[in-house]
């Protein structure tokens, strides 16, 4: 996945290194049918990143072809049930 970071105010130098930490935001969900939650799916997608442009090894050098710079990510999915009877079932990813 890809994103856009904005900074307000100044830029930053060129000689900066900007180090980002990432925690993702996580859905609990069980097979319990009471909270309108079912169906609950969950996949592990190992991969490596394929654009070196955006990397550095520890030592501040360009992170090079052979560096293995891995970018796994968890794919969770399940339904939920609507409010009423005439609300449609919604899958959620």
């Amino acid at each position: 996945m890809r994103g856009t970071i904005r900074f307000s105010g100044t830029g930053l130098p060129t000689t900066a290194t900007l180090v980002l930490s990432y925690t993702p935001r996580l859905v609990r969900t069980n097979s319990d049918t009471s909270a309108n939650y079912a169906g609950p799916s969950m996949v592990y997608d190992p991969r490596l990143v394929a654009d070196l442009d955006y990397w550095a090894r520890p030592s501040g050098a360009p992170a090079q072809p052979g560096d293995a710079i891995r970018a796994d990510r968890y794919w969770l999915s399940y339904t939920r049930s609507g409010a009423s009877a005439t609300e449609a079932t919604r899958s959620y990813l």
